[in-house]
Order: C-alpha cells, then sequence, then structure tokens
C-alpha cells in the first residue's frame, strides 16, 4: 500500500505568512509514485493537539522532470486565520486563533500493472506532517529579498536553530516614536511567544510623587500563541483590580491617575522559581500624559502588518455627519371624493382621503444611511506618518471613544460605571490618500475619514 513512502522537506515548527505563498515540498522513495493524496488540519483554538480537517482528500500529482510534490496550502490556512480586538479593561490575554497551528497527513499512490492507482484508503494510517505555524500578515515584497519563506517573518519571530528567540513584539513599529499615552487610552501591545510554561510580567510604576511600586503577575504560556499585554491605564487599572490589588497603591486611578510612566518586563519562570531572562529580553518604558483638554480623542486600532494589533489615538479636531441616500415612488393616488361625499356615512374619514395633505402621496424607498466622520491628529513626525499609513491599506481597523454622539454611540449595556466602558466599533476608512513624508516640512498631520462597517438599520415604512 502507500504508507511511508513519502519524505517532507521543509521547515518545520516555524511561522509562515500566510498572506503569501509558502511551499512544502515532498519527495516519493519509490519511483512509480505520481500521485500524492493529503489532508490539511487545523489544531484546535485551545492547543489541545487535537486536529481537525479543513479539507476533503486533495491529490497532487508528481512534478514532471522533479519527481517531486510542491503544495502550497497558504490560501486555506489563511481562512482560519482571524485577527481579533482584545476586549477593554482585561490584562494578559491569550487572542486565539490570530495564530494558528496546522499540519499534513498525507499518502502516496503508484499504478498497478493494470493501470489502477494503488493507496490505502484507511486515513489512520496516512503519515502524519509535522506542525507548522500560520499568521495573517502581510510581508512587503522588498522583505523577501534573499530570503527563504520561513524567514520572511524573522524581524518579528526568529526561526528555529540556535538563534530560536523566545519572544517578539508584533505591533508594525517599535514604537520608538510615541512619547506618550493618554491617561484615558485603551492601549495594549500583541506578543507572540515560542517559549512556553509561566512567565512573568512586572509592571513597574513610576509615579508623580518620585516613588516606585511593582506589580507582578504570572501567566501560563502556551507555545507559538499571540497574547496581548496591558500598556493602557484602564487595562492596567483592571488588572490589578482583578487580581484582588488596590489600584491606588500603584497610583492607578480613572479620575485622578498619579502614574507618569511605566516600565513593562517579561521573564520565564524555571521550576524552582528562578526568573530566566528572554532572548530577546523584554523591558520597554510608556509614559502617560493627562489629554483631557482635548474632548474629541479617538483611539483607532487597525490590523497591522505583523499579524498583530496596533493603536493610537487622535487629538485633533473632529467631525461627525449622517449621509443618506434614497428612491422615491408614486404611491396611488384613488379617486376625488366630492365635499358632501366626506362624512362619516361611508368606511373612511376625511384624513383617510388620498387628496389629503395628510396623506403619503409619494413615498421613500432603498434608504440607505451612515455616519461619516473625519479626525485630524495632531502634528506628528514623518516616522509616525509612515507607521500611521497602514491604517489606510488594514482590512481591519476599529474606533473606540466616548466623544461620539447621536446615532452612533449607545450607552445600553456599554458603560461600565466603575471602568468608563467606551463605545468600540468596526469602521470602513474612506479617505484614499495620506502624506508620509511631508515636503519641505519634518512634521505632517494626518487627516482620516472613515464609516462604520454596518449602516444604519432603517424602517421597513
Amino acid at each position: 500500500m502507500g504508507k511511508h513512502i513519502i519524505n517532507q522537506y521543509a521547515n518545520y515548527s516555524v511561522l509562515y505568512d500566510t498572506s503569501r505563498p509558502f511551499v512544502f515540498q515532498f519527495n516519493p522513495q519509490q519511483l512509480n509514485t505520481i500521485k500524492m493524496l493529503y489532508k490539511i488540519q487545523v489544531e484546535s483554538e485551545n492547543d489541545s493537539g487535537i486536529y481537525y480537517d479543513i479539507t476533503k482528500v486533495l491529490v497532487q500529482d508528481i512534478e514532471l522532470g522533479n519527481n517531486r510534490f510542491l503544495i502550497d496550502p497558504s490560501q486555506i490556512c489563511n481562512d482560519y486565520v482571524v485577527t481579533t480586538l482584545t476586549p477593554v479593561n482585561k490584562g494578559v490575554m491569550h487572542k486565539p486563533n490570530n495564530i494558528r497551528s496546522y499540519r499534513f497527513i498525507f499518502t502516496g499512490a503508484q499504478f498497478n500493472n493494470d493501470g489502477t492507482l494503488n493507496y490505502s484508503e484507511n486515513h489512520e494510517e496516512w503519515q502524519q506532517g509535522y506542525r507548522f505555524y500560520g499568521i495573517d500578515a502581510a510581508t512587503q515584497h522588498e522583505q523577501t529579498f534573499f530570503k527563504a519563506q520561513h524567514q520572511w517573518l524573522e524581524n518579528n519571530w526568529t526561526y528555529g536553530g540556535n538563534n530560536q528567540a523566545d519572544i517578539k513584539l508584533h505591533p508594525s513599529s517599535n514604537i520608538p516614536f510615541e512619547t506618550f499615552k493618554c491617561e484615558d487610552e485603551h492601549a495594549y501591545l500583541d506578543y507572540g511567544f515560542y517559549s512556553t510554561g509561566t512567565h512573568r510580567f512586572k509592571f513597574k510604576f513610576f509615579l508623580l510623587n518620585g516613588s516606585t511600586q511593582l506589580f507582578e503577575m504570572d501567566y501560563m504560556i502556551n507555545p507559538r500563541d499571540l497574547y496581548s499585554v496591558p500598556i493602557g491605564i484602564p487595562e492596567l487599572y483592571a488588572m490589578v483590580d482583578d487580581n484582588g490589588s488596590n489600584p491606588a497603591t500603584y497610583g492607578l486611578s480613572l479620575t485622578n491617575n498619579q502614574v507618569a510612566s511605566m516600565e513593562l518586563s517579561i521573564f520565564r519562570v524555571a521550576g524552582n522559581g528562578n526568573e530566566i531572562n528572554l532572548t530577546p529580553s523584554i523591558s520597554r518604558r510608556f509614559n502617560y500624559k493627562n489629554c483631557e483638554c482635548n474632548n474629541r480623542g479617538i483611539t483607532v486600532y487597525w490590523k497591522n502588518r505583523k499579524g498583530g494589533v496596533d493603536s493610537f489615538k487622535f487629538l485633533g479636531d473632529f467631525e461627525e455627519k449622517l449621509n443618506t441616500s434614497y428612491s422615491t415612488f408614486q404611491r396611488a393616488l384613488g379617486f376625488r371624493r366630492m365635499e358632501h361625499e366626506d362624512t362619516n356615512h361611508y368606511a373612511f374619514t376625511k384624513e383617510n382621503n388620498t387628496f389629503s395633505q395628510m396623506s403619503l402621496g409619494r413615498g421613500k424607498i432603498n434608504i440607505e444611511g451612515n455616519m461619516k466622520f473625519t479626525v485630524y491628529s495632531r502634528h506628528l513626525p514623518k516616522e509616525i506618518l509612515t507607521w500611521l499609513s497602514e491604517i489606510y491599506t488594514s482590512p481591519r481597523v476599529w474606533v473606540q471613544s466616548d466623544k461620539f454622539t447621536g446615532i452612533f454611540y449607545s450607552g445600553e449595556a456599554r458603560v461600565d460605571n466603575a471602568r468608563n466602558w467606551q463605545s468600540r466599533q468596526a469602521i470602513i476608512v474612506t479617505t484614499g490618500e495620506v502624506i508620509t513624508n511631508p515636503k519641505k516640512r519634518d512634521v505632517g498631520q494626518i487627516k482620516l475619514e472613515f464609516v462604520r462597517s454596518n449602516d444604519l438599520v432603517t424602517q421597513r415604512q
């Protein structure tokens, strides 16, 4: 039968960018193997080691002249990667589906002397390929030069070998240009972990009075998974509170924040409790500022080109308006009654007269309505403008603010007074142009126009 007749050649246990083709090579061990039968499987969301079929049996012909099978699973794998937005007011969180684990099961088929194919129909007997991982990033063409397909993401997650990294940052930028976060800004950083087991997250708070406070928490990490780590004051407040500590001890407050900056460090915890430095070591510092003078701040989140989610708060002017479109139709007018007929002796009244000013006459149909928003950034250096330009090409963008009015914002079931949960909705960016390198200037301003992903729901008639 066709069992165990194919060798696999690929870089397994590494992260592939599913937005671009990546090819696996399978070499037959028998000369008369002409077809490869296979299925692609995905691991369950909770990394349980249980795999499920995501394809039926697929057949790949052997490459003529090369005596090998080449398979590109990128498009199929991409369907099972979903970039998600971390809920507000949470601590360290696993982001399932942002990185998925896959494998092949396969067998070979050979020609019999009578012209029929010989292969095992029992899928339990098929070979199981090694695990590989996929993330929906956006590796640019220039980033692939002189690199193998498993090296495209090495800048944000080093591939296997002696230089294996434990952790990598998944924002598109290391954010060296951001000087501060607003105190009411909801913000996270996405990290991908190669190392597994218990990890210790240390948050060192530098208070306005010059003192420091250290908050620590341990979290169990699965290998090759994406996690979001809180860096916004509301999220840090909620994390400390949820762990049974008093946020005020660390200077955290939703109304009178005393934290000037915070330094984040991450360590792996050994069995004896000792802390082991990650490679590369993680130590990042964030500054905070009271932005209350601006009452129109809007935080924008977007799926970035490294497979994570970035965010930025726009503090410039803000405008919202309602756009509508519709068609009209002529209702049936009926007939004109005489004055003496407009009495209650008939089964209708004067108001039902189709020529009455209270009748509809023409009606509206096909009504489409959506809120359109325009927001401006403060003046920013061109490095930040280049980073923020990803918003315009991102397929998934969200906004969050408590400053929206009218139909866009609904306080129903959205407000938690203790934590000031704000409205957050998916949007479509309609701006088609952004200047990333202003002429004769070192700074520039971004104008962002967007509409909601969901149109307004209108009455039927």
